[in-house]
C-alpha cells in the first residue's frame, strides 16, 4: 500500500511542477508527437551534418515554433551555403524567439551578405535584446571590415 501511495505522491508532484513550466513558456502549446518527430529528424540531420533541403525548408513552415526554431539551428549548425537562402526566408518570422536565432544561425553560417539585415536589427530601436544581442555576436562572427564597422558603431551608440 505504501508503494501505491508513493506512486501516486511522485505523479502528483509532477503534475504540480508541470503547471508552473507550462504556464512560463509563454501559453505556448506542448509538442505533439509529429512535432517530436520533426525535431529528433532535425537533430539526425545536424548530428549528421547532412543538408536536406526538402525537410529544412518543410519544417522551417512548420505551425509549431519550437519546431521552427529547432529548423533554423540545424540550419545553422550544418553549415552549408545553401543554408543561407532558408535563413533569408524565415528572418520574418512573427516569433522573437524565432528571428533571435536566426540571427545566431547567420552567424554560424559566417555570412558577409547578412550584415546589412543584421545592422538594421542593432540600429533600429525597439529590437529585443535577445534578438540585438544575437545579431551583435553573429557580427563578431563574420568577422569582415563591414561587420566590425557595424558592430564598433553600435557599441559606441548603444545605451548602458
Amino acid at each position: 500500500m505504501s508503494q501505491v501511495r508513493a506512486v501516486v505522491l511522485v505523479v502528483a508532484l509532477v503534475m504540480t511542477v508541470g503547471l508552473p513550466a507550462q504556464s512560463q513558456n509563454g501559453g505556448r502549446r506542448p509538442l505533439a508527437a509529429a512535432d517530436v518527430d520533426a525535431i529528433t529528424q532535425l537533430v539526425m540531420l545536424e548530428d549528421t551534418r547532412q543538408f536536406d533541403e526538402a525537410v529544412l525548408t518543410r519544417l522551417l513552415k512548420s505551425a509549431h515554433p519550437e519546431v521552427r526554431r529547432r529548423a533554423v539551428v540545424a540550419t545553422g549548425r550544418i553549415v552549408s551555403p545553401a543554408g543561407k537562402a532558408l535563413l533569408v526566408s524565415a528572418r520574418k518570422d512573427d516569433d522573437g524567439d524565432i528571428v533571435a536565432t536566426v540571427a545566431f544561425a547567420t552567424g554560424q553560417l559566417k555570412d558577409p551578405d547578412a550584415v546589412p539585415w543584421l545592422s538594421d536589427l542593432l540600429m533600429t530601436g525597439g529590437t529585443p535584446p535577445a534578438i540585438g544581442r544575437e545579431a551583435a555576436q553573429a557580427l563578431g562572427k563574420i568577422r569582415t571590415p563591414a561587420a566590425r564597422t557595424v558592430l564598433a558603431q553600435y557599441l559606441t551608440s548603444a545605451p548602458q
